[in-house]
């Protein structure tokens, strides 16, 4: 957990590649100034490279952690509507999941939309 604490606040930690529905795609990890109730907010961005081969985001995953407690609460996720139905979506899902259950945070909160 000392790793999510100690990422400066806006400055995009590169946390994987992947080339999937042949896209080559970098996830991001960014920690917001944004804070609510204490709390941190964080980004997963999914960036991939475009037809001008400029890093352009595709979609992103926010949500809260809370340390103390050892809470994490989802806020919401964004796909942009020329990358929808790839499967975006479902690999932020799955980084945030396992982002969180590998630094123990077992308390995931959704939010009912």
């Amino acid at each position: 957990m000392n790793k999510l604490t100690n990422i400066p606040y806006n400055k995009m930690i590169l946390i994987d590649e992947y080339f999937y529905n042949n896209f080559n795609l970098r996830l991001y990890l960014e920690k917001s100034y944004f804070k609510a109730n204490g709390k941190d907010q964080f980004f997963f961005k999914l960036m991939l490279h475009d037809s001008n081969s400029n890093l352009t985001c595709a979609g992103y995953l926010y949500f809260y952690l809370d340390f103390d407690i050892k809470e994490c609460k989802f806020i919401g996720i964004y796909t942009k509507p020329e990358y929808r139905n790839n499967g975006f979506a479902s690999l932020l899902i799955s980084n945030w999941i396992r982002l969180c259950l590998d630094n123990g945070i077992y308390n995931l909160e959704t939010n009912k939309k």
